[in-house]
């Protein structure tokens, strides 16, 4: 997960992309859940601003880390892993 600021973070954005559609075809290769949170996590950069979820670009905050963790345990408790 990569966001927009700083600006140059944009050009590894092809890269996740490719990246992640790999991975995906895998998921459903072994019939795993795939969790594609960059969606999410933009638009919750855009509802609580940049630093409250980020501090770099890469490095999520104590916010950004509790909402991955919610969806992470979101999605093994929905597949039944716990």
């Amino acid at each position: 997960m990569f966001f927009s600021c700083p600006a140059f973070y944009e050009n590894w954005k092809p890269l996740l992309q490719k990246m992640s559609q790999i991975i995906r075809t895998l998921s459903i290769q072994f019939r795993l859940p795939f969790l594609s949170l960059q969606k999410e996590l933009d638009e919750e950069v855009r509802r609580y601003g940049y630093s409250a979820i980020t501090t770099d670009g890469v490095h999520l905050t104590r916010q950004g880390q509790q909402f991955l963790a919610d969806r992470l345990y979101s999605c093994i408790a929905e597949h039944n892993y716990v």
